[in-house]
């Protein structure tokens, strides 16, 4: 059985990053400090406190918990299955130059799609 994710947009993992690192300071940890008690490696807290993460991790749910943080606010309820979605566009893809072609078409429409600012 293939994992399943919740995705999180960037200005979403913007705010969540912001939040978490705000309450670490706020009760008086280093990313070290966090680190020994939560049991993820700092760097990776560091990233997270940066938002560079695209997806809700386990780690990153350690984290939050750790921290007190609700993420539900952060992320769409929706589960996406990453394996078989990757599975799909390398079958679609490898059928012909013309179907990759069309993937690049649909990549870039949705990078300028992700580009506008949208009011919530």
């Amino acid at each position: 059985m293939s994992k399943k994710y919740k995705l999180i947009d960037a200005k979403n993992a913007a705010k969540l990053g912001q939040d978490l690192k705000k309450c670490r300071v706020q009760k008086g940890y280093t990313l070290k400090d966090s680190a020994i008690r939560c049991g993820v490696h700092f760097g990776q807290l560091s990233r997270f406190e940066v938002g560079e993460f695209k997806a809700i991790s386990k780690n990153l749910q350690k984290y939050a918990s750790f921290l007190q943080i609700d993420m539900s606010a952060y992320y769409a309820v929706t589960n996406v299955d990453l394996p078989a979605l990757s599975q799909k566009v390398s079958e679609f893809i490898s059928r012909s130059p013309k179907h990759l072609v069309v993937m690049g078409v649909i990549l870039e429409a949705l990078e300028k799609f992700e580009a506008i600012d949208l009011p919530d």
